[in-house]
């Protein structure tokens, strides 16, 4: 019933909110919010400079950006995938995932309902989203 063996999952970025999906009766799935400093705002270029190397981007030399991943555990296989990496957009200037994600928490009734609290550098909100339902998709 239990093992001594663990299952984990880099997502090449920091993170500092974590939460489970409570209403998801069928699979184990968890809420992880990243909390990169933007670099939008510093008066550094966007791109890495050639002197150093490896680029401090993750991902393919991008500038770190925020996002929501929804974690599914896979009981048989005791492995950890990422079902969706979702973007808060603020509508305004459209840039999406700039603020850092300080915490989550899920609707214990819907699964797919939850608050976020982020900041960037001027604004900090806290706000209610709803995850798509295609990101909420069943074991094949």
């Amino acid at each position: 019933m239990y093992t001594n063996t663990t299952a984990e999952l880099s997502l090449n970025t920091p993170s500092k909110s974590l939460t489970s999906v409570p209403n998801d009766t069928t699979n184990h799935r968890f809420l992880i919010g990243t909390c990169a400093l933007s670099t939008s705002n510093s008066s550094s270029s966007q791109t890495p400079s050639s002197s150093s190397f490896p680029p401090s981007f993750p991902m393919g030399g991008n500038p770190p950006t925020n996002s929501l991943y929804l974690i599914r555990y896979h009981e048989e296989m005791n492995e950890l995938a990422v079902d969706a990496q979702l973007c808060f957009d603020d509508g305004n200037s459209g840039e999406s995932g700039g603020g850092e994600i300080w915490s989550l928490s899920s609707c214990p009734m819907d699964k797919t309902l939850l608050v976020a609290c982020q900041q960037d550098t001027h604004t900090a909100e806290t706000a209610l989203w709803r995850i798509p339902e295609n990101a909420m998709r069943e074991d094949e």
